[in-house]
């Protein structure tokens, strides 16, 4: 099995909710029937019971293992547990996606992006991501918008197929397929530093890569546009509650990782962001040691040193 997907699976049961959850796991579960060689590994966290998931998955002409129990673990726990079961039971895979159940993928979505990967020195890449914002249907690299939404799974994946293109652009994203060479070399998802259920998980991956291949190499993750997935990006997981106490326990999971310089280094990889360049400078002790004027220098100038 060249390539293995790890699936977060998680159905809100409130009632409000629950029918179009369902609705959108059962698109991204049709869509990826379509794609050739790719094994899915599911981690069921909740809505249904492991019972209730594996009736539902007869439908689809899917190969699959489910993992866990039904229960909310986070996000970060998900991650790193399917990440250890895939080293342990598939060992010979070559590459290991992240897909989303608020996904729709093209057939053989994976292909362009494992064939980039094989004739780079790449150690991640993404997609291009048609996503949904405010009823507006937007592609991420840029300001293109379509015009209405196909009605039917296969014709957003005719869409998707009609919108690849020859390029690349910088960014991170979701679905992400890694080399497991170098995955395996970095600390991903470090539950026994990220003890919140979600948070600041991406950012300490892309860390992690960032000091393997090392910090003078100025590396920033990429997307290969040959591929193209619907990403709805809902952010289920925003509705659970105590969102901002485990956003909290991972951004200092986070600190304690990689400290002030990771920070900076996170603000580098993400397009000179303000939010973590902002947190740097709040982790400095003493700023004004920065600044220092010559006793020869007559001109009232404060010399940056950092």
């Amino acid at each position: 099995m060249n390539c293995v997907c790890m699936l977060p699976f998680f159905i809100n049961k409130n009632e409000s909710l629950y029918e179009s959850d369902m609705k959108m796991a059962h698109d991204c579960l049709k869509s990826l029937a379509y794609s050739q060689n790719l094994k899915l590994v599911i981690y069921n966290q909740g809505g249904l019971t492991n019972q209730e998931l594996t009736a539902y998955l007869q439908r689809f002409a899917l190969d699959y293992d489910i993992i866990g129990d039904g229960i909310n673990v986070g996000i970060t726990m998900a991650r790193y547990r399917s990440l250890q079961y895939i080293y342990q039971q598939y060992s010979a895979a070559n590459y290991i996606a992240e897909i989303h159940v608020d996904m729709i993928f093209s057939q053989n979505w994976h292909m362009p992006l494992i064939d980039y990967l094989e004739s780079s020195e790449e150690p991640l890449i993404s997609p291009r991501i048609l996503t949904a914002e405010n009823n507006c249907y937007a592609f991420s690299d840029n300001a293109e918008t379509i015009s209405s939404f196909p009605d039917t799974v296969e014709e957003v994946m005719a869409l998707l197929q009609k919108s690849t293109k020859d390029g690349i652009v910088e960014g991170f994203v979701h679905p992400v397929i890694h080399k497991v060479s170098i995955l395996k070399n970095i600390p991903a998802y470090d539950v026994g530093f990220l003890t919140g259920k979600q948070g600041y998980e991406d950012d300490s991956l892309l860390l992690g890569y960032s000091y393997y291949l090392g910090t003078s190499k100025k590396w920033r993750p990429k997307r290969w546009l040959r591929s193209c997935v619907y990403h709805k990006t809902i952010g289920q997981r925003f509705l659970l509650p105590n969102l901002s106490e485990e956003f909290q326990k991972n951004y200092l999971g986070l600190y304690t990782q990689y400290a002030a310089y990771g920070l900076k280094e996170l603000a580098r990889i993400h397009g000179n962001q303000p939010h973590f360049y902002a947190q740097y400078r709040n982790s400095i002790i003493d700023p004004d040691a920065y600044f220092w004027q010559m006793p020869e220098d007559k001109q009232d100038n404060k010399l940056q040193g950092n």
